[in-house]
């Protein structure tokens, strides 16, 4: 039976990243005799050409589609898969199975969304497996952990997900089948679960709150083969929270620094249960940035977000990060249960204070099923209970309104290393076709380009493809803003000095200097 996995996401920010779900359920496939193929369309200009010509050259029987997001911070996506699924729906001979963590969230108006009749929720490496053999059978599949289907009666129906207790059985991610020279970095999973409480996640849905834990020897050894079949040398560990249990983490680290493994990663951490112990391992085992999951800098909304830490967890973690020059950037999440102006300056303030490299703040509260936060508007009355929540729909405390908008568009502007996002700028489904494209070519001097990528080497090689994007975008903005087609030093210069996070400013002016454009500073 042949087997196509598709992974219709085309997002490229922050990361460019690899399906990894995908590469675990093919490893799993192809263990058992299939013959699996996967089409990334993350690089394709026509995903919809690639894909109808991927489905007649190699006919599948089965038509995998991994949905990841339902929308990025500023666009509602699922509209721009749609022409994807249809020509998998054309092509009429293979059996379309949805899944994917935005599958898994609103399954049924997913479904109902691209009228197709089958799916899997959360893990599928247990589930897909039993599912296909079933389907070649003819046999029922209704008693199925996580298959999620509309009946012969256009009913919904759903079973609870299938959790694997010990992911250490689990083949490694069949990466071969990857395009894995055009990924920003190696995604790489430590554990599945989560255990806690935060009031708008939907990790402890899909993946439980009960923790299970990879072994850091398989850790390394699957970071090794990647270093060594595909030359990866840069990592992101997508675990919810790297540092939980902070055991975990400092053995993970050991075996990387026990291998001399010469790599660059990253990862998700929380403020508590990191220790300068823990913060010397992961830099001594590669670490060059961490993203710190802070939400609120204020008390009162960090217990109301169900946080398990303080804010001067939040200042103490900062500092250590500073004082080892780690560069780290911090989530907010504004506006939630019982934000108010006071609640949110003081959220502003003790930022300003802590003064991160970078901030990435969002105003408002996407609402997902499953979640405490979605029973909370439920009770509030802000939506109605059992609405669906397929279409971006946010919460926004009573207590501040747009009065929460009001204030970060004063504060923004003072801000350059803030990037913020609030919801009321996320395109609504009827508005994704209306995009307007600027067709206005810019064109890059050739020595402003060649001093680009000199430049760029001052960044540390992990964080350089997001850094290349983001100074890109700038300078090429600069020239418009100068009314100019051309992007010249200036544009450049100006858009390293306010793209670079503050850890790498000084490598970032040595390089600029050396090269003779430090009047452009």
């Amino acid at each position: 039976m042949k087997v196509l996995f598709i992974s219709p996401n085309r997002e490229k920010e922050p990361y460019v990243a690899a399906p990894l779900g995908i590469a675990y359920l093919s490893a799993v496939l192809l263990k058992e005799g299939y013959n699996v193929k996967v089409l990334d369309l993350c690089f394709e200009d026509e995903p919809v050409s690639a894909t109808k010509k991927t489905l007649n050259d190699f006919q599948p029987d089965i038509i995998g589609i991994s949905i990841r997001n339902l929308e990025s911070s500023t666009t509602f996506l699922i509209p721009t898969i749609k022409d994807v699924v249809d020509c998998c729906k054309d092509y009429g001979r293979g059996k379309i199975i949805l899944g994917g963590t935005a599958f898994s969230i609103t399954p049924e108006d997913m479904l109902r969304y691209f009228d197709v009749d089958l799916g899997i929720i959360g893990e599928g490496e247990e589930s897909l497996p039993e599912l296909l053999r079933r389907l070649s059978d003819k046999k029922p599949f209704d008693d199925i952990a996580g298959a999620a289907y509309i009946d012969n009666k256009s009913d919904f129906r759903m079973n609870m997900p299938w959790r694997l207790q010990d992911i250490n059985r689990l083949p490694m991610p069949a990466r071969h089948l990857l395009p894995n020279h055009l990924y920003d970095m190696g995604n790489i999973q430590t554990k599945r679960g989560c255990e806690y409480s935060c009031i708008y996640c939907t990790y402890p849905f899909l993946e439980g709150k009960n923790v299970r834990l990879r072994s850091p020897v398989s850790v390394a050894d699957e970071m090794e083969e990647m270093i060594r079949k595909y030359n990866i040398a840069n990592f992101y560990f997508v675990d919810n929270v790297f540092n939980s249990p902070e055991s975990h983490a400092k053995e993970i680290c050991a075996e990387i620094i026990k291998r001399r493994l010469d790599i660059q990663w990253s990862a998700l951490i929380s403020p508590r249960n990191f220790s300068k112990e823990l913060l010397n391992l992961m830099i001594d085992a590669g670490c060059k940035s961490v993203e710190i999951g802070s939400d609120a800098a204020s008390s009162v909304m960090l217990k109301r977000l169900g946080k398990n830490f303080s804010v001067d967890d939040i200042r103490h973690a900062a500092k250590m990060c500073d004082e080892a020059g780690l560069m780290h950037m911090h989530f907010l999440l504004l506006g939630g249960p019982g934000e108010t102006e006071e609640t949110l300056k003081e959220t502003l303030k003790n930022m300003e204070e802590i003064n991160p490299p970078k901030v990435f703040a969002v105003a408002s509260i996407r609402l997902y099923p499953n979640t405490p936060i979605q029973r909370l508007a439920e009770k509030e009355g802000k939506i109605k209970k059992g609405e669906s929540l397929f279409y971006p729909k946010f919460y926004i405390s009573d207590d501040i309104s747009s009065r929460l908008f009001e204030i970060m568009d004063e504060f923004i502007p003072r801000h350059p290393n803030w990037m913020y996002f609030p919801a009321n700028a996320v395109k609504m489904p009827n508005e994704v076709a209306e995009v307007k494209v600027d067709k206005k070519e810019i064109i890059w001097k050739k020595e402003t380009k060649e001093r680009f990528d000199e430049i760029i080497k001052s960044v540390p090689m992990l964080l350089q493809p997001i850094a290349r994007r983001m100074v890109n975008k700038k300078a090429m903005e600069n020239a418009l803003v100068r009314g100019s087609s051309f992007v010249e030093d200036k544009d450049m210069i100006n858009a390293f000095v306010s793209e670079t996070p503050r850890p790498f400013q000084s490598k970032m002016r040595e390089k600029v200097a050396e090269l003779g454009l430090s009047g452009w500073l």
